[in-house]
């Protein structure tokens, strides 16, 4: 404590309770001395703020002391009655109350008249919000809205306020990080300070900036572009945005900054000029002088509190330990300093919003939200740290001084709280709960049962909101918004209509003419759902970057050639150095996090694929090497399907069988286990089978995929050698004939390609862009756009039946 006033006294400042043992050492000036008094207790006060009012007193001031009570006999306000004997003096009762304040907490029922209480019981919380707001519009007296969990109710008040056109005042301080402004100037601040250009990049997203797509795709090329460079990507990126032109003028500022920051050492003050340096570089500083633009006002408290908390820890710095930081140390005392931080809210003008009872003066209906159990009243616990016990044997040592609070303080102090909102409407107290939250049913506040025994179950009002009442009938709303929702929801139900091209034009732009080559996964992508297909084959649209740089791992084999590999060990060595090419490669595009998860999932796939590979060479045995990479059109591989369809692309390998037969290699990244496939892979291997045949030989193919599997499909198993399967080893041979008689078996099987086949072209050269949800749907990554997906459906309310 002496060290702490000590060190308050070196930078000009001193605790409160310094002060009042000041006072009590002095004599005061009648000319300054106030005349009157009124002090308001609330809570416990403490020993040394009585002796403070008995020396006002002593003083000549006349001392007047207003301490809460019950209205009858509940044992509430334990404060009162020790204050009345710390003081000395006899308390004067004043002031009325109604039923409910007389009979709540009370030994007995006093009756009274007064004190009406209504009991309302929502779906969830946001309709609670929305159910008070509308309340508040159709009262004609004064109301005020009373939430215990003002963080949790703020932001859905605030929501349901701008769609109803309710104005809100809600006092309420929040961490000083939710302040976008701050978390750009922190992303700054942590790309200047790291070895990474690309913590650049998240920041090009934010609407500060105002980057265009394409400004930001160009700027993330070039950070890829600087970081290939490693050690000296910083000197690239600064000669790459020099030459970008007047966008990236404040990028190129910010460069120089960080070149002579990360050269410099200075104390917290040194660093406060420097960061205020930055800020005035940065383009969303300047737009604070637009207050149209955004709330500048906002930013601008956001940036005082920045300030502020570092000029506090630069005196602290200054009279106790004085030490010169660098850049990396700066900004992780900034981030440990703005994260304790917070910041307020403008409260604005309308409805008062408020967490505390004394804060609501001259309401006359009261709202009280959220009324759940260990919410309101919240759940007595005692202090991990300290128990009850010792506390208050920590207390007893020490009979001078405030006692330590216990649970039972707080529980109690609960009670007074639940008093003094009963207390604080003059016409009525209307209580609400969610019946749903999160994850659960929620449990009324035991003490909307004392209010029912405190009134009478006849005379508090209940009412029941199921979740259709979304809004009230058409006739009976206040709110534009919620007249054109009651409206809607009266409204016949009308199907979500179908994706389609509204202009002969665009889709003649989506057409695929037959004469172009199709790639096998194209006409796959085609039979599985024409929306997908386009999306990703016709528009381009590519999906999650981080989902596809790990399926890149599948052509490792490939690259590495691993089926001419004669040893393991030579297979390995191929395998990582494919893999090392590969991440050398995306060195630029990922984190060094991405890249460490893609190191280790390549190395175990790269030991998973050796064994695999030569525990098959001694199951399926080959004759002479097998040629690697064939193209379609080459080495006896078809380019040309049935009903003139060209074909293009590769397949990994393609050798022959001892005993017969060609085999086919390609690498997926899932393999059929049994015969049990959907029509999009059946058509996509039957392409394959087709682009293998050869008249008098039978054709297989080996899948090996990254889901850690290998299959021989074989339509029949006659002029094949024998192919065993071994389960242990996750090889395996799927037979995909559907008849005894081998011809008859190829036939039906081909004759299902050929009509596959027929209806992917159709679906291409047509435009349909028609979605055709399934299972695919859990991992296709259009299912946002299309609508109609399993996971993204618009036919089924979300609502469920009881407003259909």
């Amino acid at each position: 404590h002496e060290e702490t006033e000590k060190l308050l006294g070196a930078i000009g400042r001193e605790l409160h309770a310094k002060q009042l043992k000041n006072c009590l050492e002095a004599i005061s000036d009648p000319e300054s001395r106030p005349s009157r008094i009124m002090v308001f207790i609330q809570s416990e006060a403490p020993p040394l703020k009585i002796d403070w009012l008995k020396w006002m007193a002593s003083q000549g001031s006349e001392v007047t002391v207003v301490a809460q009570r019950h209205a009858t006999d509940g044992r509430l306000f334990r404060q009162t009655e020790p204050l009345e004997e710390a003081l000395g003096v006899e308390s004067q009762a004043i002031g009325d109350a109604n039923r409910l304040v007389k009979n709540l907490f009370a030994s007995q029922d006093f009756g009274g008249a007064g004190g009406n209480a209504k009991i309302v019981a929502t779906a969830d919380a946001l309709s609670e919000c929305e159910w008070a707001l509308r309340s508040c519009l159709e009262e004609r007296h004064s109301t005020a809205i009373y939430v215990r969990d003002l963080d949790g109710y703020a932001p859905m008040l605030e929501a349901a306020g701008k769609r109803l056109g309710v104005s809100l005042q809600i006092q309420r301080r929040v961490s000083l990080c939710q302040n976008a402004f701050v978390r750009m100037t922190l992303g700054v601040l942590n790309a200047c300070a790291g070895n990474d250009v690309r913590k650049f990049e998240p920041l090009f997203r934010s609407s500060y900036l105002g980057l265009t797509a394409t400004d930001r795709n160009r700027i993330a090329g070039y950070l890829s572009e600087a970081r290939r460079q490693r050690a000296g990507q910083w000197d690239e990126l600064e000669r790459l945005m020099a030459q970008d032109g007047e966008t990236s003028q404040w990028l190129v500022d910010v460069l120089a900054w960080r070149k002579d920051a990360v050269a410099s050492q200075a104390d917290l003050s040194g660093w406060l000029q420097r960061l205020r340096d930055l800020v005035d570089k940065l383009p969303w500083h300047r737009a604070m002088a637009k207050p149209t633009a955004y709330d500048s006002q906002r930013d601008v408290r956001a940036f005082s509190v920045m300030q502020s908390r570092l000029v506090t820890e630069a005196h602290l710095d200054r009279v106790s330990e004085p030490r010169t930081l660098g850049l990396s140390g700066f900004v992780a005392r900034c981030e440990a300093l703005w994260e304790a931080a917070d910041v307020s809210i403008p409260a604005g003008e309308g409805i008062p919003v408020v967490r505390s009872a004394s804060a609501i003066t001259g309401a006359d209906r009261v709202f009280v939200l959220g009324m759940l159990e260990g919410v309101f009243p919240r759940r007595r616990s005692e202090d991990p740290v300290l128990n009850d016990s010792e506390r208050a044997a920590l207390s007893r040592a020490f009979p001078d001084r405030q006692p330590l609070r216990l649970s039972l303080d707080l529980a109690a102090e609960e009670r007074d709280e639940f008093y003094r909102i009963c207390a604080a409407a003059k016409e009525l107290v209307t209580f609400s709960y969610p019946v749903i939250g999160d994850d659960r049913d929620n449990i009324p506040a035991f003490y909307l049962e004392l209010i029912r025994q405190a009134l009478g179950e006849k005379v508090v009002k209940e009412q029941d909101l199921s979740q259709a009442s979304l809004a009230p009938a058409v006739s009976a709303c206040r709110s534009e918004e919620d007249r054109l929702l009651s409206w809607a929801l009266e409204a016949p139900r009308e199907d979500p209509e179908r994706p389609e091209i509204e202009s002969e034009e665009n889709r003649e732009l989506l057409k695929r003419d037959r004469s172009e080559p199709f790639k096998p996964q194209e006409l796959r992508d085609a039979v599985e759902c024409a929306f997908k297909y386009q999306a990703h084959h016709r528009l381009g649209i590519r999906g999650h970057k981080r989902i596809s740089n790990w399926s890149r791992l599948r052509r490792l084999p490939q690259d590495a050639m691993l089926a001419s590999a004669r040893s393991p060990e030579e297979a390995r060595d191929r395998l990582r150095q494919a893999l090392d090419s590969t991440l050398d490669r995306l060195f630029g595009e990922l984190s060094e996090w991405e890249l460490r998860v893609l190191q280790r999932g390549g190395e175990r796939l790269i030991g998973e694929w050796v064994e695999r590979e030569f525990e098959a060479r001694k199951m399926w045995p080959k004759e002479g090497d097998e040629l690697q990479n064939v193209a379609f059109g080459t080495e006896g591989l078809r380019d040309m399907m049935p009903g003139h369809v060209p074909i293009e692309g590769a397949v990994a390998g393609k050798s022959r069988l001892q005993g017969g037969g060609t085999v086919l290699r390609m690498y997926e990244s899932r393999v059929p286990e049994d015969d049990d496939m959907t029509d999009a892979e059946k058509l996509y291997y039957g392409l394959l089978f087709l682009a293998g045949h050869q008249s008098g030989t039978e054709t297989a193919l080996e899948l090996e995929g990254l889901n850690g599997r290998r299959s021989m499909l074989v339509l029949n198993r006659i002029g094949l050698p024998e192919l065993p399967s071994n389960r242990h080893k996750k090889l395996r041979v799927v037979d995909l004939s559907g008849s005894d008689d081998p011809a008859r078996s190829k036939e039906i099987f081909f004759e299902t390609t050929k009509a596959l086949l027929k209806l992917a072209v159709s679906r291409a050269e047509s435009g349909d862009i028609e979605p055709i949800p399934g299972d695919y749907c859990d991992w296709c990554d259009y299912g946002e756009l299309c609508r109609n997906s399993k996971n993204f459906p618009d036919e089924d309310s979300p609502f469920g039946e009881d407003i259909l």
